[in-house]
């Protein structure tokens, strides 16, 4: 969610923490080969400046020790509300470690980002194999909508990663957005290639956008994805599901203050063993909390 500097901005930005919980399904070894790991984080680059009390090294040490670190190892790196200058740095320390990355500008040399164009990017483990930068822009935004995605092998696994960041104001927009953004994402499905959408979707997960990626399983949805939350029933909504009759259910724990916009969705049919993890609040980085999601592969790499 891209929101403009205010006095009230100031007044809650908090007190620093200090660190951040690790996920209760974070491991020290690397990932199984049938194992995929995703991390999406709204990092609030230019809309939340160091004057604010956030401080854009730690913004970029946590990212990279999520990546690379002994806590989470993560192959697919979703970003949100990202300067250009933060991308190139997150690719010349990441890049030996075996990640390409892709990057679209959204707003071009933004005063916030030091002149630097602003964004959305992708960082993926594997050999990639094609990029693609998907126009979701209906007109009457305040700024394009883009979603730079990366086709990849990953430990023989062939998949379309891509990171999303739709428009926080006109639901009627974003609906649009959400649309051209499913049709895209079920062509790659039939052609029988795996996708993750991973990002800041700027709605809640009964919105009737939101139906474009969640199952009929889920709760009223007639999209053909997995969200990674969605069957962890501390945070079912029960006007939607009932946690003792219901095994999946379009809700999760919230990852902007009370409400629940960003997701890890895994095309259905092509993984299992879906979970996701939202870590506590680091007041240092973002207004957001990071998301992280494991999912194994149905099927053997090549």
């Amino acid at each position: 969610m891209r929101r403009p500097v205010t006095l009230l901005s100031l007044l809650f930005a908090g007190p620093a923490l200090l660190g951040f919980a690790p996920a209760p399904h974070a491991v020290t070894a690397p990932p199984a080969a049938t194992e995929v790991r995703v991390l999406t984080y709204n990092i609030c680059g230019a809309s939340c400046p160091d004057s604010q009390g956030y401080d854009n090294r730690r913004r970029l040490d946590v990212v990279v020790d999520e990546a690379v670190g002994a806590r989470w190892k993560a192959d697919q790196v979703h970003l949100q509300e990202l300067c250009r200058g933060q991308y190139d740095e997150l690719v010349n320390r990441l890049g030996p470690h075996g990640f390409t990355g892709h990057f679209t500008t959204t707003e071009g040399n933004r005063a916030s980002c030091e002149n630097k164009d602003y964004g959305v990017g992708v960082l993926v483990r594997g050999t990639v194999r094609d990029t693609r930068v998907l126009d979701l822009t209906q007109g009457g935004e305040k700024e394009k909508i883009k979603v730079p995605c990366v086709r990849s092998v990953l430990r023989g696994h062939d998949n379309w990663a891509c990171s999303v960041h739709l428009y926080w104001n006109e639901k009627e927009i974003r609906e649009g957005e959400a649309r051209r953004l499913g049709r895209q994402a079920r062509a790659w499905q039939h052609q029988g290639t795996p996708v993750v959408l991973a990002g800041d979707f700027n709605a809640s997960p009964l919105a009737r956008e939101m139906g474009e990626f969640y199952t009929p399983e889920a709760g009223g949805g007639h999209g053909r994805f997995v969200e990674g939350d969605e069957r962890d029933k501390r945070y079912f909504d029960r006007r939607a599901c009932d946690p003792a009759q219901h095994t999946r259910c379009r809700s999760g724990e919230p990852t902007f203050q009370r409400k629940k916009i960003d997701y890890v969705f895994f095309s259905d049919g092509d993984f299992r063993n879906v979970k996701a993890d939202v870590r506590k609040q680091d007041r240092e980085v973002s207004d957001h909390r990071l998301l992280s999601a494991t999912a194994t592969w149905t099927k053997p790499g090549s």
